[in-house]
Order: C-alpha cells, then sequence, then structure tokens
C-alpha cells in the first residue's frame, strides 16, 4: 500500500465512518471474547464472539459488493443466490466445525442439527434478529449513499453542461455573427469542436490508438473507465467519464446514466423497462443497459435529432 493510497483512506469519510460505527458495535454488545468460540452454550442473552463478527462482514459485504448496481431481474436473481449460498455456507461450516468438537459418539447427526438449528445459528436461532437487522440497515444505508452521491453528480453535470452551452453558444455566436441563417450551424460547429477521433490505451505490450468511431459504450466500474468496442474488447481508459463526455460528438454520443455513455451508431432498438427508464440493446455485443430516471425523456430527444 503505497502514501497515496494511504492518503486516500485517511481523508475519506465514510471509512471515519465505519470505523467509529463498528467500534461503538463492539464496545457495547455481549460477548464474551476470552470464552471458548466453540462452545455448547454462551452467556445467558449473550452474542457468540462468531457472530459478533459475522454481523459487520455481513453488513459491509451487502453494502459494497452484494447489492447490485442496476435494477435488473437477472442482477437481483443473481443477488439473491449469491447472498443465500454465502450465509448457508457460513452456517454449514460453523454447524460441522462445531459439531466435530462437540459431538458425543455416535451423536454426530444429531449434534449437527442441534446446532444448526440451535439459539446459536444466524439463520434459525435468537441471533437471526442480528442478522434480519444487518441486511436490512445495509440496505437503507446503500440506497441513501446511493442517492446521495447520484444527487451530487446530477447537480454538477446540470451545472457544467449549463456553462459549456452557454460559452460555446456565445463564442460561436460572434465568429458567425454576419451568417445567421441557421441556429442549426452553431451546433454543429460546437459539435466539431469537442469531437475527438481517438483514445489512448495503455496496455502491457504498448501504446494503442483506439478510434472512438469503433467504440459502443464507455462505463464507468470504481476508480476505473473502460471502453467496450465493436469487436468485444473491453480496454481500461486513462480518462473520466466527464473529460471522455466533454471530449466526443454530443450528436453521436449521449450519456444515459450517471456511469454509461453510448454510440448512436450501435443502438439497434430500446424498449421500456420499468415507468421511467428505457433498456437499450446493440449490434453485435449482448450487453443491455438502462438509462436512469432522469435521463429517460432527455435521451428519446436525442434519438428523435439523428
Amino acid at each position: 500500500m503505497n502514501a497515496k493510497t494511504i492518503k486516500s483512506i485517511l481523508l475519506n469519510k465514510e471509512f471515519w465512518l465505519h470505523t467509529v460505527l463498528w467500534t461503538l458495535f463492539f464496545a457495547s454488545i455481549n460477548v464474551n471474547w476470552t470464552q471458548s468460540w466453540i462452545s455448547e452454550s454462551f452467556l445467558p442473552e449473550a452474542v457468540a464472539p462468531h457472530s459478533a463478527i459475522a454481523v459487520p462482514a455481513l453488513f459491509l459485504l451487502n453494502v459494497f459488493w452484494l447489492i447490485p448496481n442496476y435494477l435488473s431481474k437477472k442482477r437481483w436473481l443473481k443477488y439473491i443466490w449469491l447472498s443465500l449460498s454465502l450465509l448457508v455456507g457460513f452456517e454449514i461450516l460453523r454447524t460441522l466445525l462445531f459439531t466435530t468438537v462437540l459431538h458425543e459418539p455416535g451423536m454426530f447427526v444429531a449434534t449437527f442439527k442441534t446446532e444448526l438449528f440451535g439459539e446459536n445459528s444466524l439463520i434459525f436461532g435468537f441471533l437471526n434478529v442480528l442478522t434480519l437487522n444487518s441486511i436490512f440497515y445495509s440496505f437503507v444505508y446503500r440506497f441513501t449513499r446511493d442517492w446521495l452521491i447520484n444527487r451530487s453528480i446530477i447537480e454538477t453535470l446540470k451545472f457544467e453542461n449549463q456553462q459549456l452551452q452557454f460559452v460555446g453558444y456565445s463564442q460561436l455566436a460572434k465568429d458567425d455573427a454576419a451568417d445567421a441563417s441557421t441556429f442549426s450551424n452553431l451546433e454543429n460547429k460546437i459539435e466539431l469542436k469537442t469531437k475527438k477521433k481517438t483514445l489512448i490505451v495503455k496496455k502491457r505490450n504498448g501504446v494503442f490508438l483506439l478510434k472512438i468511431s469503433d467504440i459502443v459504450f464507455f462505463q464507468a466500474q470504481g476508480d476505473f473507465v473502460f471502453a467496450f468496442d465493436a469487436f468485444g474488447n473491453k480496454h481500461i481508459v486513462n480518462e473520466s467519464l466527464k473529460s471522455i463526455k466533454s471530449q466526443v460528438c454530443e450528436h453521436q454520443f449521449h450519456q444515459i446514466n450517471r456511469g454509461e455513455i453510448i454510440n448512436f451508431d450501435y443502438i439497434t432498438k430500446f424498449d421500456s423497462y420499468t415507468k421511467n427508464r428505457l433498456e437499450i440493446s446493440f449490434k453485435g455485443i449482448s450487453e443491455v443497459l438502462y438509462t436512469s430516471n432522469s435521463r429517460s425523456a432527455e435521451f428519446k430527444q436525442w434519438i428523435n435529432q439523428h
């Protein structure tokens, strides 16, 4: 871990929020850490040590990894399957460990059932209240977190877009004051000024020029931006999504949500997905993308301009 990464963590408010939150959790919960972690019984109404650790682990896994980014039926079915597999798998491993240590001769199966459905179980015991609360609050936290981030990004993009349009149209109006035949001439010149033909892509075997006309869509994933081309390749682009949007032709490319910009030439069809969202299919690839609620109307206007 380099100094830049350490500095980024130390300045991350969310990191400190979780540090304080889970420190208070472990300080207040009734756990006897010095007692055997594999025991037939714990203190009355006390939480088993392994369960106390499982609660924050379950919360953080759900918030930062398991909960999908989009309301796609396929992704949510995968989420349900994966979440249940992890939870049930943990319980089976715990029960097997407890049973191996605690069972009497000839009582392995009976001990296994007792442990799996006993009070120490995260699924069937009195500890399932902690499990359910952890899952519930992880959803509340994740959706609140995403809403705050989205609102901030939307407001920033709206402001920057207004500024760019004002500067662009004002400058072109001065240059073309003598030739004011149509307003569309100004729009075409703005697009020509911002249109970029290639992107530089660095790979292990060298530096390559990626034609923007070959890119089906750009997608932001965490701290990286990827370009998916018409040949099924995925490239890491060393620029932010905001920077890319300012360089490509707005007539050709359009941002459909906070993390994706698509190329008009590769759209095959679009259809209603939910009440305010659209599902978009592309030529030559199986990936399907979705507009955000606030950008569906804007997307239709963009389509009608072609």
